[in-house]
């Protein structure tokens, strides 16, 4: 089902001088850096992740631009639209833009589904009770177990999904939570600093602008990104890891909330599972090593002195811990690890990638990583 339908008359509302500056402010917010890195524009995603996937993101990025109040009156589209041209909307259409201009995102879990009728969705981000959505539309394209990014809304006593759904898949619900967890905290600590009052803010109110302010961005862009990095893997790849997945090095850089922070993420990271030292400030991620997967690609594998693969590499340089592993998939996994450990104490996630071709072009000892290659013991080269 298109995520445009109902949104028509705001839309072509929001395409006067009055509104398209902020309109494309939302936009790049939402994806500018996802697509720069890329070299895309919007408009090419039709053909890259297909119609139905870009309308859902384009409804995604205008039902965040719907709330967002104009800086010179506070006034959002959907007030001006609603003032100059209500008029034409019926009572329903009214009330769900009203609705959906107060509305906040939430990340949900579906965890039933009464088929052409209903959905019952868990909070992943706080406590509150299971949230039933009586609506046909969303029960058929939702599944048991999702994990999906939308915004709920309450219209004549019944609660209902504005439009947009973001389905994420696993591990990465459990990357967005952590990820959001550190940046809510370092949002929360820059904005009691600046109150003259900080104990006049409460926590719930802190959520809340927190939500409504970052969260639906960091959604768009994490979907997105993800998206066209499976998608450069499987185009770039001329090789796999020992889990199947194409071969295509990513480094993430995450800095530390605190350079006093050091001595407790040292800590902390010699705590986690399937890390080991490799170095004052230097840890090898290792896996136990799975079979060669028979395939006419090549396999790049590369081995601890136990017989562990290891799956990544990471070091604590400079106020930053940056980690490099050979896939998307990992990439995510790993963040995940790590948050799960140290979340309080890592801020957001910058990612640079590389091809096999090029990574060996920097690493040139790398290639005995590849098979067949010798079980060594040296875990100096990637």
């Amino acid at each position: 089902m298109s995520r445009r339908q109902g949104l028509d008359g705001l839309a072509r509302w929001a395409n006067r001088d009055d509104w398209t500056d902020l309109l494309d402010e939302v936009f790049d917010r939402h994806f500018g850096d996802v697509l720069d890195e890329h070299d895309l524009d919007f408009d090419a995603l039709d053909d890259l992740i297909g119609a139905d996937a870009a309308d859902m993101l384009w409804a995604w990025c205008f039902e965040d631009f719907a709330t967002v109040p104009r800086e010179t009156d506070g006034v959002t589209v959907v007030d001006d639209y609603l003032k100059r041209r209500g008029w034409k909307e019926s009572t329903t259409r009214r009330r769900h833009l009203e609705a959906l201009k107060a509305s906040v995102v939430g990340l949900y879990a579906v965890d039933g589904i009464a088929t052409r009728r209903s959905v019952t969705l868990v909070d992943l981000l706080s406590a509150r009770p299971p949230i039933v959505i009586e609506d046909p539309a969303v029960a058929d394209v939702l599944r048991p177990g999702d994990r999906l990014a939308a915004r709920l809304v309450e219209i004549s006593g019944r609660m209902r999904v504005t439009g947009a759904m973001l389905v994420f898949p696993e591990p990465m619900p459990g990357l967005i939570i952590g990820t959001l967890a550190a940046l809510k905290e370092r949002y929360r600590e820059e904005l009691l600093s600046a109150a003259d009052a900080p104990g006049a803010i409460d926590d719930e109110a802190i959520d809340r602008s927190f939500m409504r302010e970052f969260a639906p961005a960091f959604f768009g862009g994490a979907w997105l990104g993800s998206v066209l990095s499976e998608q450069a893997d499987d185009e770039t790849a001329v090789a796999i890891n020992l889990d199947g997945e194409p071969v295509l090095f990513h480094t993430l850089s995450l800095p530390l909330t605190q350079r006093s922070a050091i001595q407790r993420l040292r800590a902390r990271l010699d705590d986690v599972d399937g890390l080991m030292r490799d170095g004052p400030d230097r840890w090898l991620w290792t896996l136990p090593a799975g079979a060669v997967p028979q395939t006419e690609q090549m396999v790049y594998a590369a081995y601890a002195g136990d017989g562990r693969e290891v799956a990544g590499r990471l070091e604590l340089k400079a106020g930053t811990l940056t980690l490099t592993v050979n896939s998307a998939g990992r990439a995510v996994r790993a963040e995940s690890l790590l948050r799960g450990a140290a979340a309080d104490l890592l801020g957001g996630t910058e990612t640079t990638s590389q091809t096999l071709e090029q990574h060996l072009e920097a690493n040139p000892a790398a290639v005995a990583h590849l098979i067949g290659i010798a079980r060594s013991g040296d875990s100096s080269s990637d």
